[in-house]
């Protein structure tokens, strides 16, 4: 029996969220739409299973640690906004 590299060499937990998000909602062929991790942010499917943890830009995880600071009321701990491979 043969498998695949994708059998063999499953994606990462992250990678596979990015990559079903992209797959869902990302339109290539319309100009203008911007950047597929653009398209994602803008998306509205509140229902979804991914739609908390879908990817975001970087400014979009500053301003909602910030919010998150405020209805908190304190600090957020160093390291509690990773960084992303932007890809």
């Amino acid at each position: 029996m043969k498998f695949t590299d994708e059998e063999l060499n499953p994606p990462k937990f992250r990678q596979a969220i990015n990559n079903m998000c992209r797959e869902c909602i990302v339109d290539d062929v319309v100009v203008g739409n911007g950047t597929w991790l653009m398209q994602i942010e803008n998306c509205t499917s509140y229902r979804c299973s991914l739609y908390c943890v879908r990817p975001l830009t970087t400014n979009s995880r500053t301003l909602r640690a910030e919010a998150r600071r405020e209805i908190l009321g304190k600090k957020l701990p160093k390291g509690a906004i990773k960084q992303q491979n932007k890809s």
